[in-house]
């Protein structure tokens, strides 16, 4: 952990249950500047639930929620984009004040520079979610969120997106939380992994959790 970085999220104690069903239970979250965090769990575990309190969306919770940032914008699994708007301008719309060699650099990264004219509609899916991590990055947020951001991207142009992800976080003093099912992706990229484990469930470290009874329920790349 980065304990020198400014810190831009604390949460404590946070309950969330829907009708008589408690679904979190006592979590404590804390993320800083520069730093890269991954939320794991087994299907149906809370993750999508824990992303829509820490993004705002959902605010009927307990517990204390102490947020030091202005912007934080998301990826989604499904990518959003704007049907009549090309990929550049689906990038660009959201800050139009980025700079042309921030805009290649984020389309090289991302391997969208071939694409950029082209609509959602004539996109692969993972090109497609590509152009909403490419938005993200564009928007220049203090953090961003990613839901399963590379689910359906070879894992050679993963790893090369994640080292960029990784590498720019420090230098843009900005900080990311993902949510993914790869573990592989998590290790490469987050400098702390946590778990959602338990029904109603909790927040426990990787050396905590059973690693066995982890790589069963979680794919692995082969």
């Amino acid at each position: 952990m980065k304990t020198h970085s400014k810190e831009l999220i604390r949460i404590t104690n946070l309950n969330k249950q829907y009708d008589d069903t408690r679904i979190l239970e006592n979590v404590n979250f804390s993320l800083r500047q520069s730093e890269i965090v991954a939320i794991m769990g087994y299907s149906g575990a809370g993750k999508t639930t824990f992303l829509n309190i820490l993004l705002g969306l959902d605010k009927n919770y307990s517990g204390e929620y102490i947020a030091n940032f202005k912007r934080m914008p998301c990826v989604f699994q499904e990518d959003r984009l704007l049907p009549w708007l090309n990929v550049y301008d689906n990038i660009k719309l959201v800050n139009k004040s980025v700079e042309e060699k921030e805009m290649r650099e984020i389309l090289k990264i991302l391997n969208l520079q071939n694409y950029q004219h082209f609509y959602p509609s004539e996109l692969s899916g993972g090109m497609r979610q590509r152009t909403a991590i490419a938005r993200a990055l564009a928007f220049r947020g203090d953090i961003i969120v990613m839901d399963e951001p590379l689910k359906s991207t070879d894992q050679a142009l993963s790893e090369v997106i994640l080292d960029y992800l990784k590498e720019r976080v420090v230098r843009k003093k900005t900080a990311i939380v993902i949510a993914t099912h790869d573990i592989e992706n998590a290790r490469r990229i987050s400098d702390r992994m946590l778990f959602l484990k338990g029904k109603p469930a909790s927040f426990v470290a990787e050396k905590d959790a059973n690693e066995a009874r982890l790589n069963q329920a979680i794919p692995q790349r082969t």
